[in-house]
């Protein structure tokens, strides 16, 4: 079950500049987005990070013809649903077979509507 799994979800706002509102910005989002790879990628970025903070995964893919790759926002295409599954198979290991399906299909479906 996902609640038995040590895992901690923070949100930061950043590039609010864009929409008028840096103020919103949560102080040091920005020098966060450089660091694990997100700076020119867009937003939402998603990074997964081990306990000390370092980079295990972030939602850029690889992609032909762009050689930086390229960020999967929010996952609703079908390949950049398959990204986010790997980055969290790959790093949340005890994420059972059982709740990954259920993730995906509820990505899946969303992204349908």
């Amino acid at each position: 079950m996902l609640a038995d799994l040590d895992v901690l979800l923070a949100d930061l706002d950043v590039l609010e500049e864009r929409g008028k509102h840096p103020e919103l910005n949560s102080p040091g989002s920005e020098k966060l987005l450089a660091e694990y790879g997100g700076e020119s990628m867009g937003v939402p970025f998603i990074v997964f990070l081990d306990a000390q903070g370092q980079l295990l995964m972030n939602s850029v893919r690889s992609v032909s013809r762009k050689p930086k790759g390229e960020n999967i926002g929010y996952p609703a295409l079908p390949v950049e649903i398959d990204w986010f599954m790997t980055m969290l198979r790959k790093t949340i290991p005890p994420v059972t077979k059982s709740d990954a399906d259920a993730i995906e299909m509820w990505l899946r479906r969303a992204s349908s509507h």
